[in-house]
Formats: structure tokens, sequence, C-alpha cells
């Protein structure tokens, strides 16, 4: 039997990733648990929403942002009473 501590479980659920990171084009996105019905959210650093999709499911959500201008973004993902935040760079 493997006994997981209350920290271990709290940073799988609270770890994001965006890869390739920068990009130049497509963007993944993945977490600790796997989408389901969740909303994702791409803004410029002013807060200016540039992508919006809801219902994401599954384990990894790909995105093209080859059409968005050079600079950093800020994806958000929101799934029941959980919020992830990744920085993205696209060159």
């Amino acid at each position: 039997m493997v006994i997981i501590g209350i920290d271990d479980v709290n940073t799988v659920v609270n770890t994001i990733k965006a890869f390739p990171n920068p990009t130049t084009g497509n963007i993944t996105i993945s977490t600790g648990v796997a989408f389901d019905k969740a909303t994702l959210k791409l803004t410029t650093l002013t807060g200016q929403v540039v992508l919006y999709t809801e219902n994401v499911n599954g384990n990894l959500y790909t995105m093209d942002i080859a059409h968005l201008a050079e600079g950093v973004y800020i994806a958000d993902v929101m799934m029941k009473n959980n919020k992830w935040q990744v920085r993205i760079v696209k060159n």
C-alpha cells in the first residue's frame, strides 16, 4: 500500500503545464487531473480575451494560436472549484 500525503495530492491537482512554451503555433495544456467540462480562457496581459472555450474534456487540450500576435498570454483553466493559470509565450 502506498500512502500519499495531502501535500502530494495538492501538488498534482494544482499543476498545470503548457507545451511547447514558447510556441509559434499549437500549444497543449494539461493539468494534474482530467478536464471535465472545463472552461479555458486565453487573455493578453492587459486582460483582453483572445480565446474562450467551454466544455473541454480529456487529459490534454491543444489550441492553435498561430494567428495571434507575438507576446505573452495568460491561460486560465476553470473546472468545478479549481482554477489553474499558466503563462504562454507566443513567438
